[in-house]
Parts: C-alpha cells; structure tokens; sequence
C-alpha cells in the first residue's frame, strides 16, 4: 500500500487530527503500562513459581500444568486493570460503550479459551519433550499446524454462541440491509 501521496489534511481538520493523535497517545501509553507490568510480573513468577512447584509432587506433565495455569490466569488478572482503562478511554472518545458488565463477560470467554489452549500446548509440549528429547518440535510442529487451523475455523463459531438474531421490524436490520447493498455483499 503506498500511501505517499496521501495527505490527510484534505480529508481531516487539524482539529480532528489532533484529537486522533491525542487518542494515540492516550492509547500508547496503556499498551506501554500493560507491558511493563507483565514483564514485571513474569520477572516475579519466573523467579518465585519454580520454588514453590518442585515439592508438589506431580509429575513432568502435571508441574507443568499448574505453572502453566497459575501463569495464565496471574498475567490475565494483571492485564484487567489496563483493559479496563482502555474500555473507558475509548468510551472517553466515544468510540464504544462503557459497559463493565458485557466486557467483564467477554473477558472470563477469553480467559476460558486461552485457558484451554495453554492446556492442550502445555501437555503436547512437554509429552513430546519427555518422549523425543530436543526433538520434540519435530512431531509437535504439524499437531499445532492442524491445532491453529482448528482453532481458525472453529473461532467464529465459538464467538457466535453468545450473540442473537436482529429483531425483523428494527431499524437496524433495514441499516445493515442497505449496507449489504451499498457493498455488494450479502449475510
């Protein structure tokens, strides 16, 4: 995409512009703060999570788990406070709603998925280590090919659960009617 010619100034005020780099700004700095608080938290989990799994007593495949989980769900509560503000400061510009409830939802669906994801990856990986040594990436390699492609395909469906059929007399359904037109698409 070359966008050289391109000047924004005859599509947007300088008013508008500013705003948009404003917003960037805003939006930079949360992404910067979520990061820095979870290289720090990985740093303490790093450090602290070894210690406290060698006396559990589980096995290879089950230690690993259970770091692997307390992981998850540690950086997934640290990551909530950053998301929240994100919601709110795109509310701030009026980009989105600010509805906590609806995007506390989401976040326990996302939690659920990554969660197992991690599993699955975490038990294959380490099976295979156990079983090839330094080449377990060998068979590991086409199970997460067919893994992600699953997980592609499957991902719509799964984001579809949750939702629900316009009503047949809305506005709405008229709106996304004449867009489907204007676009030449259907669905």
């Amino acid at each position: 995409l070359d966008l050289s010619g391109f000047d924004e100034r005859r599509y947007f005020t300088a008013r508008e512009l500013a705003r948009a780099s404003d917003f960037s700004q805003g939006s930079h700095l949360i992404w910067l703060l979520a990061t820095i608080a979870t290289l720090v938290t990985l740093v303490v989990l790093v450090k602290r999570l070894p210690r406290h799994v060698q006396g559990i007593g589980l096995g290879r495949i089950g230690s690993a788990v259970i770091v692997g989980m307390i992981m998850l769900v540690t950086l997934w509560f640290v990551s909530l406070p950053f998301g929240l503000v994100s919601l709110w400061w795109d509310h701030h510009w009026g980009l989105g709603p600010f509805n906590v409830l609806a995007w506390l939802d989401a976040q326990r669906y996302s939690l659920g998925a990554s969660a197992i994801f991690a599993l699955v990856t975490i038990v294959v990986v380490v099976g295979l280590a156990g079983r090839f040594g330094r080449r377990w990436w060998i068979p590991a390699a086409p199970f997460f090919i067919l893994l992600a492609a699953l997980f592609a395909f499957l991902s719509g469906w799964l984001l579809a659960l949750d939702t629900h059929a316009l009503p047949r007399d809305s506005q709405l359904r008229r709106d996304v009617a004449r867009l489907e037109r204007v676009e030449g698409v259907r669905g």
